[in-house]
């Protein structure tokens, strides 16, 4: 019998043993309670524990946060976070955050001062940017980036939400992001290659000589597009490139879609239109020159769904006859902010909405 007992106690501890070592194998958790991550830029982040004191130096990273419901976690952001309007809607109106300046160049003694267990930034202005501000503030920082992916944006949920704690409000995001996705790809899935609009990104206001592109663009090919820069080289950023807009001729788009809003672009539809160099290109025939938010003021997972969908509904009207852009984009972001109408708020302030 004790025997018996010894072999059974025996068993457990080589099982308990197990368990323990798989349990170090885990990705994200450390043998002392710390999480370690790797971030966008490749970058590893150790973290004592979760954390709870975040400042975010882009509001990319502001929005990560306020739609994992961890706004009442930030002390800090970047200018631009601190001003927006939709952000002053969701939360900072009610509750002010601190404004630690630009992303490049942030008050480091004012972040210091706030006592972050965690700062997020841009991982687009390289790896040197982050080490420096870690190095200054003896304070954690992870680098995100999107490189306006679908799986960017995911990536960066993935990492904030195992930092923060909010692993289970990443996944339903996560979760409904994909369920929003499969609406349209079920119906843009099977469009023939050649059968796909072609379309020009005119992003970053450039214009006159030149037209900078994002080489990737994850809303154009779900809505059943094909970016014309596709499998372009970037020379800017790494997810962008510069082009003559005689090459944009030569390319002849089927669409274009201008980073702005009526409220502030410096490039519009009538100036597109117009250009005596774009008349024979089918966008401008056709009149398929509009504005879309693009990558204004970051880029992130309600912005990508929404600009999805409206792009689907401007390039394949007869597939989706039932799609409304306006509820649906409410809806989107009630489920990622947590309140009603926003989306359309947001489109009257800037002139997208009627």
């Amino acid at each position: 019998m004790e025997k018996n007992i010894a072999e059974r106690n025996k068993m457990l501890q080589r099982f308990l043993l197990i368990l323990f070592c798989s349990f170090l194998l885990i990705p994200g958790i450390s043998n002392a309670g710390e999480i370690r991550l790797v971030d966008r830029n490749e970058r590893e982040v150790v973290l004592q524990k979760e954390a709870k004191r975040v400042v975010s130096l882009m509001q990319e990273c502001t929005t990560v946060m306020l739609t994992l419901g961890a706004g009442d976690q930030l002390v800090g952001v970047d200018k631009h976070s601190a001003s927006d309007k939709l952000n002053g809607l969701v939360r900072f109106k009610e509750n002010p955050v601190v404004s630690v300046g630009e992303t490049k160049q942030p008050n480091l003694e004012l972040i210091v001062s706030l006592k972050p267990d965690l700062i997020l930034t841009w991982g687009g202005y390289g790896t040197d940017l982050a080490n420096e501000i870690q190095k200054h503030t003896g304070v954690p920082v992870m680098c995100l980036h999107t490189l306006t992916t679908i799986d960017g944006v995911k990536a960066n949920y993935s990492l904030v939400g195992r930092a923060i704690g909010k692993q289970q409000r990443m996944q339903a995001l996560l979760d409904y992001g994909d369920a929003s996705i499969e609406s349209i790809t079920k119906l843009t899935h099977a469009i023939p290659e050649e059968k796909r609009p072609r379309v020009h990104l005119l992003f970053w206001g450039f214009w006159n000589g030149v037209s900078r592109i994002p080489i990737y663009y994850d809303p154009v090919t779900i809505a059943g597009g094909v970016n014309i820069a596709s499998g372009q080289t970037s020379n800017v950023y790494g997810y962008s490139v510069k082009v003559p807009v005689e090459q944009v001729v030569v390319w002849n788009p089927d669409f274009i879609f201008i980073h702005g809003s009526p409220s502030w672009a410096k490039v519009t539809p009538n100036k597109v239109m117009s250009d005596p160099r774009m008349q024979n290109v089918t966008a401008v025939k056709n009149r398929n020159v509009d504005y879309t938010l693009g990558m204004w003021r970051g880029w992130h997972y309600p912005r990508a769904l929404t600009e999805t969908i409206y792009m689907a509904k401007k390039m394949h009207p007869e597939l989706f006859k039932s799609l409304d852009p306006r509820s649906k984009g409410d809806e989107i972001y009630e489920f990622f902010y947590g309140k009603p109408g926003l989306w359309s708020a947001r489109g009257k302030e800037l002139g997208l909405l009627q």
